[in-house]
């Protein structure tokens, strides 16, 4: 979205259903001043791409780590409904 004329406002035209590939859990959040969520795109290849997470304290402590598997569709409406894509690949 960083690079759509629209800004925020496209997500009302794409639809990103993911799956996620692996979660870890490293270390228990609570209590914890701030968390950073840091998330980066691997590739992009004909509307698929995966993204990989990373979740840190204020310390810069690693809390947990998350891969994805995106799709990036448009979103459709059809007699005045709402588009609501199926998490599937």
């Amino acid at each position: 979205m960083n690079y759509d004329p629209q800004g925020l406002k496209a997500t009302e035209t794409w639809a990103f259903p993911t799956v996620s590939l692996s979660l870890d859990i490293r270390e228990d959040p609570t209590g914890k001043e701030w968390i950073l969520v840091r998330s980066k795109m691997r590739s992009l290849r004909d509307g698929r791409f995966d993204m990989e997470m990373q979740m840190l304290d204020e310390n810069n402590n690693l809390l947990a780590t998350c891969r994805h598997s995106c799709v990036m569709l448009a979103r459709r409406s059809s007699q005045g409904h709402e588009f609501s894509p199926k998490a599937s690949l």
